[in-house]
């Protein structure tokens, strides 16, 4: 996709689960493969729902412009899901994500899911909550009750964003070395990707040719956002993004070359350089994803926080 402006800045992604329409929903930070839990907060210190979203698009104005969204309607209907592709502020895919998804309320972008919110507002409600994703704006939830002696009549919407697909992502945006540990690491500028390659012994590795996968080694495409905050870095302050994995692709073809084989695994002054050759990234649900030839150089090898 080019990922000239690639959603995990993103935004630190958040998944939504709708138990039941018009029950209460909870949020995970992250996706696949994310551990870290988080409850959405009000955007800004008001009450008022015009408030928090005019608040909301002025964040998500400084948000990337391709992402994943999926769409489930609270209603009193059949499980009614949509998943929306959107590239460069357009949706580019527009498909249903359960067998029961016969209302199609048409492709929406995040700025549409804005604007029905403010149809909403202006028609008038009984009552109108939002829940809005604090750091980039994203609309989380919606759910209104139009005239409180009128029933069934409520509705909503939940919201999970995401990156789009894999596949299209550039490898050659991975361009900034991470140094520390036994591992190499290559990230973009962005810190929404990544490429890591881990020792997974318990002792210092041997600096050899290795072949994935491998016993000894672990490696892994990531995207998600954040991902190397505060890395290699044994004080955190409250302040500090958390890293987020959204999705992580095993590495399960190729060899890589470790190039300084007279290095000092002890934390030794000089970089310690690998070369991967022919690397293939494999999805959970079996998709690849070539990488081609990648480069890593790790400047503190064998060293470690603290």
């Amino acid at each position: 996709m080019g990922m000239h402006k690639r959603f995990l800045a993103l935004l630190v992604a958040v998944v939504v689960i709708a138990v039941a329409c018009g029950d209460d929903t909870s949020t995970l930070v992250g996706g696949e493969g994310s551990t870290t839990t988080s409850t959405s907060t009000p955007i800004v210190e008001s009450d008022d729902p015009e408030v928090q979203l005019a608040t909301a698009r002025e964040r998500w104005d400084d948000a990337p412009d391709d992402y994943r969204m999926t769409l489930t309607e609270l209603c009193f209907c059949p499980e009614t899901i949509w998943i929306e592709t959107v590239v460069g502020g357009v949706v580019t895919s527009h498909q249903a994500g359960s067998d029961e998804s016969f209302y199609d309320p048409g492709p929406r972008t995040m700025v549409d899911l804005f604007d029905e919110v403010q149809d909403l507002i202006d028609a008038g409600y009984a009552t109108l909550e939002l829940e809005i994703e604090p750091d980039t704006g994203a609309l989380v939830r919606y759910w209104v009750d139009v005239e409180e002696t009128m029933a069934d009549e409520e509705h909503g919407v939940v919201v999970e964003l995401g990156p789009v697909a894999m596949t299209e992502i550039d490898a050659a945006s991975l361009s900034d070395d991470y140094g520390c540990g036994y591992l190499f690491a290559l990230g973009s500028p962005e810190q929404d990707l990544a490429l890591v390659v881990l020792y997974a012994g318990g002792r210092p590795p041997e600096l050899d040719s290795v072949t994935f996968p491998s016993p000894r080694w672990e490696g892994e495409l990531q995207l998600g956002s954040d991902l190397f905050s505060n890395w290699c870095d044994d004080v955190i302050e409250a302040s500090d993004p958390v890293p987020v994995v959204m999705e992580s692709w095993a590495l399960t073809s190729g060899t890589m070359t470790i190039a300084t084989a007279d290095a000092d695994i002890d934390c030794g002054p000089e970089p310690v350089h690998a070369s991967l050759t022919g690397v293939i990234a494999t999805s959970p649900s079996g998709e690849s994803l070539e990488l081609g030839d990648v480069e890593f150089v790790n400047s503190a090898f064998g060293c470690f926080a603290g």
